[in-house]
């Protein structure tokens, strides 16, 4: 496991519960983090490190000084989507040469997942950007969810895109194309979302909140503190190894079967 954070704060672990501060070479606030063929991760003046191992990490240039809000990997390609009105990404297939695309939309790329057979992107404005290749992208939700602001993360399991909204809404697909609200069961801010596929469980957590699905429509909120023992604001969750790895403020790390 692999956590990054504020002032290029960077850590690994085995277990998810004991971490290791590793020296990531960059002091800039690292926003995301993926695995493909190696770890890369992104954040603010396009600052990108990579790892074989998730200990020693190297600077790369990634052409780019806007910020790297999110990354993912799938089909062999990395993609990170940036910020600012651009509304372009970066793509790689080494997370070490990478390479800048435009897109059809002019905001913000908030979050991004790979469905296994391409990749969905949350853009600010109520838009979602779909491609099969990282590279050839094109605008789907424009009819899709009606409300939320700005969007915080998107994932995908079991037939279902699930994308979470900074109005604690959450909305579902079966398309990527049209969006349905769901209630989410609290007012707290939602941060991320995930997919556990061994047990079909939706989940998502943010300022204090935990909240879990079977069917990504009917949701079931839990206090975080609850759960995870911390009143922190919550930020990313990631799931492997039969194992929840949550993180957020302060440095705040938890795991949960």
């Amino acid at each position: 496991y692999v956590a990054v954070g504020s002032s290029g704060l960077l850590k690994s672990s085995t277990d998810g519960a004991n971490w290791t501060t590793r020296t990531s070479g960059t002091a800039s606030n690292l926003n995301s983090v993926v695995y493909g063929t190696q770890f890369a991760a992104g954040g603010v003046g396009g600052v990108i490190v990579t790892s074989t191992d998730a200990i020693t990490w190297t600077t790369r240039t990634s052409g780019t000084t806007s910020t790297i809000n999110c990354l993912a990997y799938g089909a062999g390609v990395y993609v990170a989507g940036l910020a600012g009105t651009s509304g372009s990404v970066l793509t790689s297939t080494d997370a070490v040469t990478w390479t800048t695309r435009t897109t059809s939309c002019t905001t913000d790329i908030y979050g991004m997942t790979y469905t296994g057979s391409k990749f969905i992107a949350a853009v600010n404005g109520q838009q979602y950007l779909t491609s099969t290749d990282g590279i050839t992208w094109s605008i789907s939700g424009l009819n899709g969810p009606p409300s939320g602001g700005s969007y915080s993360s998107v994932t995908y399991g079991n037939g279902q895109y699930v994308a979470a909204a900074a109005s604690a809404t959450l909305y579902t697909s079966t398309d990527g194309g049209l969006w349905t609200t769901r209630t989410s069961g609290t007012a707290s801010a939602i941060n991320a979302v995930a997919y556990n596929s061994t047990s079909g469980t939706y989940y998502y957590l943010g300022t204090n909140v935990f909240g879990t699905s079977t069917n990504a429509i009917t949701w079931t909120p839990l206090a975080s503190n609850q759960q995870s023992g911390t009143t922190s604001s919550l930020y990313a969750v990631v799931y492997g190894n039969n194992t929840y790895v949550y993180g957020g403020v302060g440095g705040v790390t938890g795991t949960s079967t």
